[in-house]
């Protein structure tokens, strides 16, 4: 009779743990993506898109699956995209050499050594002489600037006041053959009390050995002296994308903000304004935070886009450290633009976080996402060997995949947010407290018959 009680017991156990071990279904899932994975790999990663953002009901992302082609779901975690560490910024001086006319004429003492070895490669550039002009144009020796893209950052004197130059700039490999590679622009003005200085110019793409850049209408009050190339290293990580936002008039408890609001939580590390009109200037002070958090204050800074003939400029974006944001607001310090009146846009740069997934099973492969029933247990949450697998030391094995065409699932109504009551984990409970009431039952049993004896 104990044995049969015991194996009752056990069996009523294991359809409960296997009712509560039940697997999701892709169809419990609002939408996804096909995953290419490209090859026969162990560990992929692939970056996840601002759709999956907007459509992910938890902020915590925890409604996130991958499924192999059996409907079976694979190991997969999140990680946050790797982005360059400003802390280990490379700063190499340059060598440059003025190319102006006045620089090099033949009554100036002025001129370019070009050293080259037996077999043609130049070895080394030398100025003679000393410059008493401005040049218009220099001669940049990057072969030590180190790798790209990197940027160039100049230091000058200048006759006047104000400077604002178009810089063009050409590239070469043997100091003979030139191609053009970009235009930027160096200023250093005062607006509306504001110093807004333009200093450093980005090089996206590699340019040689050697730089020529040339600096245009009010350059001729500009004299270099000192450039620097800035690296962030060889292993140059993910660029940023960009979400436009709208910004709208908002009171807040008397207070007149500008507001703008994402779909979703995103991992935010840059913003910018694009304004209606050029020649418009905002100085605001930020705050963000996520739903349930209060306020917080992240920055205050100067957005500008100033317009002279084809001359633009505007500040670089402000970087705030990649932080989880979806609401914005900005008080507005000095306005230039009638900002109030017509806001700008507000950019949003953000670095997706990456999906690691083990290739376990056949495919295809499907990212899987939008559950309004699932709180906690997502990859958001998860940290097992599959994060060390994908570490410093293992990289070289983890392949890079991408989301594919998107495809409708369980459809919208899977992004319904339910409280549903824990069916399962009450009739656990049920049942152990059964199995335990049983238990002291039969040690009841037993102790009674001996006591019988």
């Amino acid at each position: 009779m104990h044995i049969k009680v015991a194996c009752t017991l056990f069996s009523f156990l294991w359809l409960v743990q296997a009712a509560v071990a039940a697997e999701l279904q892709k169809e419990d899932f609002a939408f996804g993506y096909h995953i290419d994975v490209g090859g026969a790999g162990a560990v992929y990663s692939v970056p996840l898109s601002y759709e999956v953002y907007q459509n992910s009901v938890w902020d915590n992302l925890a409604d996130i699956r991958v499924f192999n082609g059996k409907g079976e779901v694979v190991p997969h975690e999140l990680r946050h995209a790797e982005t360059i560490d400003r802390h280990i910024q490379v700063r190499v001086n340059v060598p440059f050499f003025p190319l102006s006319s006045e620089s090099i004429s033949p009554d100036d003492d002025v001129s370019i050594e070009v050293q080259r070895s037996l077999d043609g490669e130049i070895v080394g550039i030398a100025r003679k002489g000393s410059v008493q002009q401005p040049a218009s144009s220099y001669l940049l020796d990057l072969r030590q600037a180190g790798p790209y893209p990197l940027s160039l950052h100049l230091e000058w004197r200048a006759d006047g006041t104000g400077v604002l130059s178009p810089v063009t700039m050409s590239s070469s490999d043997n100091l003979l053959d030139w191609r053009r590679i970009g235009r930027g622009t160096l200023a250093d003005l005062l607006f509306m009390g504001n110093r807004i200085r333009h200093r450093n110019i980005v090089l996206y793409d590699n340019p040689g050995k050697y730089l020529r850049i040339t600096l245009e209408k009010g350059g001729e009050a500009v004299r270099l002296t000192g450039v620097q190339a800035v690296s962030d290293g060889p292993d140059l990580k993910r660029r940023r994308s960009w979400v436009d936002l709208p910004l709208r008039q908002a009171s807040e408890q008397g207070e007149m903000y500008l507001r703008a609001d994402l779909a979703g939580t995103l991992p935010v590390d840059g913003l910018q304004l694009r304004f209606r009109q050029p020649n418009s200037l905002l100085q605001v002070r930020i705050e963000t935070r996520v739903p349930g958090e209060p306020w917080r204050y992240q920055d205050s800074a100067l957005f500008y886009q100033l317009q002279e003939d084809d001359i633009t400029l505007t500040n670089e974006p402000l970087e705030i450290g990649r932080k989880n944001i979806r609401f914005f607001r900005m008080e507005v310090l000095r306005d230039g633009t009638g900002g109030q009146t017509k806001p700008p846009t507000l950019k949003v740069g953000y670095l997706s976080h990456d999906l690691l997934f083990i290739a376990r099973g056949s495919g295809p492969f499907v990212l899987a996402y939008g559950n309004g029933r699932l709180k906690g247990g997502g990859p958001g949450e998860n940290r097992s060997d599959l994060h060390g697998l994908a570490g410093e030391q293992n990289r070289s094995i983890v392949r890079r995949a991408v989301l594919t065409d998107k495809i409708v699932l369980g459809g919208t109504e899977r992004l319904e947010k339910k409280e549903e009551t824990p069916w399962e984990k009450i009739v656990l409970v049920v049942v152990l407290l059964s199995g335990a009431a049983v238990l002291a039952a039969m040690f009841w049993s037993l102790v009674k018959k001996k006591q019988d004896r």
